[in-house]
């Protein structure tokens, strides 16, 4: 076999594979659910879990969503203890839940 052969089968194979990976369907599903919250409230106790009120719009029912010990806080994308909530209570913040759970994966604060 001459290599301009072997060229032409591997591009002819790549030509194939592309074609049968375009014709298939990916779906793209949301892993978090972000809250953006004009004001912190949240709770956190010794024991690393708490909870967070959350609600989607201003006239939309407020959600408690609860912390636990793996949830992450983020000052500036820095992690932080997570004890370190409570000083930013009452300020601008993005909350994150696990889609479909009411667990808290992270808060993100910007100081």
């Amino acid at each position: 076999m001459t290599t301009r052969s072997l060229q032409f089968i591997v591009v002819l194979a790549l030509l194939i594979a592309g074609n049968a990976l375009a014709g298939t369907a990916f779906v793209i599903r949301d892993l978090e659910e972000p809250y953006e919250e004009t004001s912190l409230r949240v709770t956190v106790f010794r024991n690393g879990e708490g909870r967070v009120l959350v609600s989607k719009c201003d006239t939309c029912p407020t959600r408690t969503l609860r912390i636990v010990p793996g949830t992450r806080f983020l000052v500036n994308g820095e992690d932080q203890p997570l004890e370190r909530a409570r000083e930013f209570r009452g300020k601008p913040a993005t909350v994150f839940a696990v889609a479909t759970t009411d667990i808290v994966s992270r808060i993100s604060v910007a100081d």
